[in-house]
């Protein structure tokens, strides 16, 4: 007769299991909302009515839209009739601008309700560009955004007046140098424009991404906040977006002084600028986002006062596209330094039952966890960047990866934890999970004290989830494994789609 295995023996896998069930919320959590049909009413975005106009604006042999072209002219021609059917005004704005040793004339297509013309209320831009690369047509960047900005006039061109105007600009030459948004400057309307929310994409798929806002960032947020019903936004996005060269048309507007987000998607990069970015590549799935996005936002913007705008910057981020979390820059610092003050208590509060009242005993102890927790870790994480670099050496191409980056992220993730759970098992020892993991909790948050001092915008990554582990901590220390396990998926969710987009 077998004897039964004892309770801690059957729940041992318990904690696995539900990692990785956690790690599947968190992969569907990412996937942008399923398009909508044509059949949806009017004021409900459709993905499938905005493709439809985007094909019938391009016609039935699309084409590269270069600046001055006749494909160019023939489609801004098309986008001008289709604003006028809708009810609007369009003024297309000729101008020449020279930037960067080169010169063009780009034409800017204007549409906004006729009333404008007579009140002053302030504006809200909805932005996208009409030009493409010579490489293609350009489809994902950033035409069925324009036909997004067709699909969304449609539903607010028969709205009641709002407190503030919207103005739909679709500008020429973004691909030469941002030379459509610099000769809007020179637009009547372009003194009276405060907000812009601006759509582009740099891939074919993937989230409706913000990453990027102007400098008054705590009341964007707040929009964003109280408007998105799929947010996907972090504060790490714009910081690093503001140290790279390139640049899109939402740099003008904030050069200009303007408040502004920009939207886009990222997935399958090895499509940008080149001709696969076209109609068989695009997802329906985020065209949706896309305009869902841009359509929540407008309506939220047009009630709200764009005047007195505090210049309050703000740490933040979306939780599996739920909701989002925000806080001043100013309370990085001090969050860091509380979540660690209350994972030294706790470290040391564990070590004292477990080695008895011998200080120096338990601080090695803590000492050689961390060290060989964080060694562990840049192990695991070294390993399959190596394997990665490897097999494109022998492939001899690293297209498929560059393609298919989000594989290469859960390969990274699975890797990385298979290392760890051997090492755990084997190298580790007699050091136990809960004095490893109170180290470790340790270990990130004197890393988050030294990024929130560094890179406010960037302290959520570290901050967030060990803000999580030290409130559950103080309410449910009796459970110090449950603790462990919510905070690691805590951190999970925030660290994947942040690998995903970035």
């Amino acid at each position: 007769m077998t004897r039964p295995a004892p309770p801690e023996e059957r729940t041992r896998s318990l904690p696995l299991l539900l990692c990785v069930l956690g790690l599947c919320v968190i992969w569907f959590c990412t996937l942008p909302p399923a398009p909508q049909p044509s059949s949806v009413p009017q004021d409900v975005f459709s993905a499938e009515r905005a493709e439809a106009l985007a094909r019938e604006l391009l016609g039935d042999a699309p084409a590269p839209r270069l600046v001055g072209s006749r494909e160019n002219d023939a489609v801004r021609s098309r986008l001008v009739r289709a604003f006028e059917q809708r009810g609007l005004r369009v003024d297309v704005q000729r101008e020449r601008v020279c930037q960067y040793e080169r010169c063009a004339t780009v034409h800017n297509v204007l549409a906004y309700d006729p009333a404008l013309l007579t009140d002053e209320r302030e504006l809200v831009a909805l932005s996208a560009h009409h030009d493409s690369v010579g490489a293609g047509f350009g489809a994902s960047d950033d035409f069925v955004s324009v036909a997004a900005m067709l699909e969304l006039a449609q539903g607010f061109s028969s709205a009641p007046a709002t407190r503030n105007g919207l103005l739909f600009l679709v500008t020429d030459g973004e691909e030469m140098g941002l030379f459509g948004a610099r000769a809007f400057e020179r637009h009547p309307l372009a003194e009276r424009t405060r907000a812009v929310i601006n759509l582009e994409a740099r891939g074919t798929r993937g989230r409706s991404f913000i990453f990027e806002t102007t400098a008054a960032s705590s009341f964007l947020i707040d929009a964003v906040s109280a408007s998105l019903t799929a947010p996907a936004v972090n504060s790490l996005a714009p910081a690093i977006y503001e140290r790279l060269p390139n640049g899109s048309d939402l740099h003008v507007h904030r050069e200009s002084g303007r408040h502004g987000v920009n939207f886009g998607y990222f997935g399958e990069v090895a499509h940008y600028h080149t001709p696969l970015d076209d109609f068989t590549n695009l997802s329906r799935a985020s065209l949706q986002h896309q305009g869902q996005n841009a359509q929540q936002l407008v309506r939220e913007l047009l009630g709200r006062q764009l005047g007195e705008v505090s210049p309050q910057r703000a740490v933040y981020f979306d939780v599996l596209g739920l909701f989002v979390v925000a806080y001043p820059h100013a309370w990085a610092l001090g969050l860091s330094l509380a979540a660690l003050l209350l994972a030294l208590a706790t470290l040391l509060a564990g070590m004292r039952g477990v080695l008895g009242e011998r200080p120096s005993s338990w601080l090695m102890m803590g000492r050689l966890v961390g060290a060989r927790a964080t060694f562990s870790l840049l192990l695991g994480t070294m390993l399959p960047l190596f394997v990665h670099m490897m097999l494109e050496e022998v492939s001899g191409s690293a297209f498929f990866w560059r393609a298919h980056r989000e594989l290469v992220v859960w390969w990274y993730a699975m890797l990385s934890l298979t290392m760890v759970l051997i090492m755990a098992r084997y190298w580790w020892g007699r050091v136990s999970a809960q004095a490893l993991y109170r180290a470790n909790w340790l270990l990130l948050s004197v890393l988050s004290v030294g990024l929130s001092a560094l890179t406010p915008a960037a302290s959520f990554i570290l901050l967030a989830p060990c803000v999580v582990a030290a409130l559950l901590s103080v309410v449910v220390g009796w459970a110090p494994r449950a603790v462990a396990l919510v905070a690691t998926l805590f951190g999970a969710s925030i660290w994947l789609p942040l690998l995903l987009a970035l």
